[in-house]
């Protein structure tokens, strides 16, 4: 359950992290998660390419990164949407 925890608060500090960046952009705020998003998918690529403790590490956070893009960008379209 430990490493579930670390899990959840890495979500949690990469959310308010995309998410202050993606209103730093007052007109591309949706862009701003997808290009993340892209960029965690080249990172699990990079990390299958390491293997060991070392490519687990980085899927790790790579994953969480994903997530967490996603989650901002849920966020966002549903704040848009309410603001129409």
């Amino acid at each position: 359950m430990e490493g579930f925890r670390g899990f959840i608060i890495m979500i949690l500090i990469f959310i308010i992290v995309i998410l202050l960046i993606a209103l730093l952009f007052k007109e591309k705020k949706l862009l701003v998660p997808i290009i993340i998003n892209i960029l965690s998918v080249v990172l699990v690529v990079i990390s299958l390419m390491f293997g060991g403790w070392e490519g687990m590490g980085l899927g790790f956070v790579s994953l969480s990164i994903y997530l967490a893009s996603i989650i901002v960008f849920l966020i966002i379209g549903f704040r848009y949407l309410l603001n129409k």
